[in-house]
């Protein structure tokens, strides 16, 4: 069965690095591609200065995380991804930021088709 939605919806995020922890999309938030052979990823991205965005996959929500892509110091970007099959595409899809040594700022939009 074929489904659609967004992954996550037009965000923007910003800090200074007092922290070095890295923001991870909410649980409630993930996808989860269970019983899916590939997944179609629309990533459009307005900002993304002092960090990167990933995207990763992972068999269990408690990990091990394997990243299938990133960007990072760009200031447009629309790409759109095809994932097919394990051992790439597994259970549960987030995104993940990691912060740079100066004030950053990110603002993206996600969407998925999973198949």
């Amino acid at each position: 069965m074929e489904k659609a939605f967004e992954l996550q919806p037009w965000i923007t995020l910003r800090g200074n690095t007092t922290s070095t922890i890295d923001i991870v999309q909410p649980r409630n938030l993930w996808a989860d591609a269970y019983d899916c052979e590939n997944a179609l990823i629309g990533v459009q991205i307005l900002k993304a200065s002092s960090c990167t965005l990933y995207l990763e996959t992972g068999i269990k929500e408690e990990g091990p995380w394997s990243v299938v892509s990133s960007w990072g110091a760009t200031a447009s970007t629309n790409v759109m991804l095809d994932i097919y099959d394990t051992p790439t595409l597994q259970r549960f899809i987030r995104w993940r930021i990691s912060k740079g040594a100066a004030d950053w700022e990110a603002c993206f939009k996600l969407n998925v088709r999973l198949k």
